[in-house]
């Protein structure tokens, strides 16, 4: 599948989850409210496919959070450090925040047209 690949980051937990899909927005949306209970923030996206994820996966094997699934990682800096190598065109940070629906508050998501604009901005 070819798509986009991202890589996003537990508000509470800080772990990674690198992943790949055809809609970065939506799947932000869902992870936030329906995977994982926290929020996540988007820290970059570029085009790719199911073969980069794989490969980005075996490079950060050893920091795979198996209770996690297989997409979530913690990191010992080379991550971050690789995430900073990346050109500022594919580097945002779009916070999503989470919010359980039972809490009965409303929270401000970003639109498709903030994610945007942080790319615009990293540029």
């Amino acid at each position: 599948m070819k798509g986009t690949v991202y890589v996003a980051r537990g508000l509470t937990s800080g772990l990674y989850k690198i992943g790949v899909t055809g809609n970065v927005f939506g799947r932000m949306v869902s992870l936030r409210q329906h995977g994982i209970g926290e929020g996540v923030e988007l820290l970059a996206a570029f085009e790719g496919s199911y073969r980069v994820e794989h490969a980005l996966h075996r490079r950060f094997s050893d920091l795979l959070v198996g209770e996690r699934g297989r997409e979530w990682f913690r990191d010992d800096g080379r991550i971050a450090s690789w995430l900073s190598g990346l050109p500022s065109t594919v580097r945002c940070a779009v916070t999503f925040p989470y919010l359980p629906k039972s809490s009965g508050q409303r929270v401000r998501l970003p639109t498709i047209e903030d994610v945007a604009a942080a790319f615009a901005v990293a540029a």
